[in-house]
């Protein structure tokens, strides 16, 4: 029977995370609709606002300005809904994602990038190999609304999926997520047969990345810098590895006071 329960409780947050509602944080948003865009017409799109009023038109922006509106992406993200999960973006076209899908136990680091040549602009995310790759095609989804404070998308190859709604993360939350991911990777680590299940801790973090489990864009914070690590784990009392890094005003972010 417990095993019977456990199946519809997975059920239950797969279809959550499917087809939930979508719940609005502003009283006023507007969406660009789907229109192809060629080079021979004016490279215009309807727009839907939610109070319902007449569409009206909007024109793509010329590179300069979607350069500048790319670079709000940049930063960390945290998701509002069951199974969306955080994210960091850099402007390098690195990202990474924690804490997204069924269970929410899935993370990744890849490149992103937005394509314009229709609206909404299309995100692009296209994961790094790993042995725990969720998908082996780009995960792609329609930009909703981007802007200083507020991120949201609707999954391209669902058209009646719900709108998946991220706010603006602080720095804390940007480097927190990427220790989350590096812990998340050791316990993977540890598990797996292959290296001891149970009972060997991976001895750096590049043993992360020669196990194939993690890529190398995950190792490094947003400073440039490699994630520090102690296998020993003396500040969380050898429970798990210490994992720590330094902002350039040498506050230090670790997961033995941001763990969960």
């Amino acid at each position: 029977m417990s095993k019977i329960k456990s199946v519809l409780a997975l059920v239950l947050v797969a279809a959550l995370c499917f087809v939930g509602a979508s719940t609005r944080f502003f009283d006023r948003s507007v969406s660009v609709a789907q229109q192809p865009v060629s080079a021979d017409r004016p490279t215009q799109a309807a727009t839907t606002v939610s109070d319902g009023k007449q569409p009206a038109a909007v024109a793509i922006p010329d590179k300069e300005k979607l350069a500048a509106l790319e670079r709000k992406l940049a930063g960390a993200w945290i998701g509002h809904g069951p199974c969306v999960g955080d994210s960091v973006f850099q402007l390098d076209g690195t990202y990474h994602r924690f804490g997204y899908g069924p269970g929410a136990g899935h993370f990744e680091s890849g490149k992103w990038k937005i394509e314009w040549n229709e609206l909404p602009p299309t995100l692009v995310l296209t994961e790094s190999p790993t042995e725990t790759k969720y998908s082996e095609e780009p995960f792609k989804v329609r930009l909703v609304k981007l802007n200083d404070k507020q991120l949201d998308y609707r999954w391209s190859r669902y058209e009646d999926s719900r709108i998946e709604e991220h706010l603006r993360g602080t720095e804390l939350d940007n480097v927190t997520i990427r220790i989350r991911i590096l812990d998340s990777a050791v316990q993977r680590y540890l598990g797996n047969e292959d290296h001891g299940a149970g009972i060997n801790f991976p001895p750096n973090l590049k043993a992360l990345v020669d196990a194939n489990i993690l890529s190398s864009e995950s190792l490094v914070d947003p400073y440039g810098h490699q994630f520090r690590y102690d296998v020993s784990g003396k500040r969380n009392k050898g429970k798990r590895p210490d994992i720590w890094t330094e902002t350039p005003d040498k506050k230090i972010i670790d997961n033995w006071t941001t763990g969960e």
